[in-house]
């Protein structure tokens, strides 16, 4: 993942799938407050192709590493799915929107 610009969340979804098992795991919450809303984001319970499930799965990261891709690295580091490799990713992970006021 060095030098990877970010993504989107249902990327992170399928990839992690991968490395995970068949039962759902929660990867990631995100709060909406000024829409009162939480939504979840959950691991598939099926993928096409071989879950490589016990595999030793190290991810690389650098100062471009942003957005979705840190997002995928935090999950499966906090997991203990992943070690992560390199130097600190920028730091923007924060999945959100733009709002004009």
């Amino acid at each position: 993942m060095s030098f990877n610009p970010g993504g989107d969340s249902a990327m992170v979804q399928f990839l992690a799938s991968f490395f995970l098992g068949d039962e759902p795991v929660l990867l990631d919450e995100f709060h909406s407050p000024r829409e009162g809303r939480i939504s979840q984001l959950w691991s598939l319970p099926y993928v096409l192709g071989k879950k490589p499930v016990q595999a030793d799965l190290y991810i690389l990261t650098d100062g471009y590493t942003f957005s979705a891709a840190e997002g995928l690295a935090y999950d499966l580091q906090a997991l203990k799915k992943a070690a992560i490799v390199g130097t600190p990713s920028a730091g923007f992970v924060s999945a959100g929107d733009t709002v004009s006021y």
